[in-house]
């Protein structure tokens, strides 16, 4: 987890507990505890500062809870496999790493990359496959992209039998130049 997403967090929990804190500080006398914690009216800048505050920080996090379901809700779902024929006595799955392992067979062949990442995401009716990499410098590499893509889609097609909409993403991380062996200088 990144860092900047470790600190929304944490300003988010920490905007959270202190909510709840107060409600606690509240709602006290609800219950007989043997013990007390005191009472914010005791505290003259407090009763300006906690109904805003209160009402603010509620608002935010009634907002961001909304905001969080229409996500859920609006987010598709991913598979982990995909169905490819359903008989009578049982049906044939294809996994990711099936397809991240022919992808990878076909990059190997080819020889258009080094370093090569692959992730593949399943979705109903879509294949997404994302291959990061670095580049092994040739001649025409964007007709052989092409090719690779091309490769890769018909032979989903042909030897997976998989008939779902494939967007196939090759992105270059950085050239792979072969290390010249450095050789010291004699004088």
């Amino acid at each position: 987890m990144s860092k900047s997403k470790k600190t929304v967090l944490i300003l988010l929990d920490l905007i959270l507990l202190t909510v709840l804190g107060f409600v606690i500080l509240e709602n006290q006398d609800a219950f007989n505890l043997d013990w007390n914690l005191g009472r914010v009216e005791r505290i003259s800048w407090m009763k300006e500062v906690l109904p805003p505050y209160l009402f603010l920080a509620a608002s935010l996090f009634i907002i961001m809870g909304f905001l969080g379901m229409v996500m859920i809700l609006a987010f598709p779902k991913q598979y982990f496999s995909i169905s490819l024929n359903e008989g009578t006595k049982g049906k044939l799955t294809v996994s990711p790493s099936a397809i991240e392992g022919y992808v990878r067979e076909v990059l190997t062949k080819n020889e258009l990359m080094k370093n090569s990442k692959i992730q593949v995401k399943i979705y109903k009716r879509q294949l997404r496959i994302n291959v990061k990499g670095e580049i092994v410098p040739q001649t025409q590499v964007i007709d052989k992209t092409q090719g690779f893509k091309n490769e890769i889609t018909t032979g989903l097609n042909t030897y997976f039998g998989i008939t779902h909409h494939i967007l196939l993403k090759v992105s270059v991380k950085a050239n792979h130049l072969k290390e010249k062996p450095s050789n010291p200088r004699v004088i």
